[in-house]
């Protein structure tokens, strides 16, 4: 799965569709089949696709099927990278049970935190570029109440920037873009951000 993750931040999208042909041929139809979807729709940003469709679907049968889905770190990784796909009802229903089960991080595994962390930045980007999220603020305070460790920097960085863009503060933008830039996220902020 972090190879997998590797490829989606990098757009190897050649890699990922071999990696696609590979677990078809190998009969493997479970969870890195669909997470391997997921990210191929998102790299080709190709939400009305057949694959889309498919995902989308299969996705929400599989959330769905789990009284607890929120505490199945695959089904919450599924659900990271299927935010983009989800329709807004959907969208809404899930993130709804999400941030009423984690209001409070204190003792839980850094990486549950993290998967967590992953999901709230893309509900905001999803909600950049769509305009179609109602538990934005409950991302954003999740995403301030990570605790202040050098590992959650990134993630409280972009809820910063989420922050700005939502208050309309462009000189706030503009800073935290080069920062991150300067970083070496350069892409990430290209994608996070509503420009054209």
């Amino acid at each position: 799965m972090q190879k997998i993750e590797s490829m989606y931040w990098e757009r190897d999208l050649s890699s990922i569709d071999e990696l696609l042909d590979k677990l078809k041929q190998f009969g493997q139809h479970g969870l890195l089949n669909l997470l391997t979807k997921l990210l191929i729709v998102n790299v080709k940003d190709s939400l009305d696709c057949p694959m889309a469709q498919q995902c989308r679907q299969e996705l929400c049968q599989r959330l769905l099927a789990v009284d607890k889905w929120t505490d199945n770190n695959n089904l919450l990784i599924l659900f990271a990278y299927g935010v983009f796909i989800l329709d807004s009802k959907h969208l809404d229903y899930f993130a709804k049970q999400l941030f009423e089960r984690y209001q409070r991080i204190d003792g839980m595994p850094i990486k549950k935190v993290e998967i967590l962390a992953i999901i709230a930045v893309n509900y905001l980007a999803n909600d950049l570029h769509k305009g179609r999220g109602s538990h934005s603020g409950e991302a954003v305070d999740f995403l301030y109440s990570l605790p202040a460790h050098p590992h959650f920097l990134l993630y409280k960085l972009l809820a910063k920037y989420y922050k700005a863009v939502a208050l309309e503060n462009i000189e706030q933008q503009k800073k935290i873009s080069r920062m991150l830039a300067e970083f070496g996220y350069r892409d990430l902020i290209v994608a996070f951000s509503t420009a054209p």
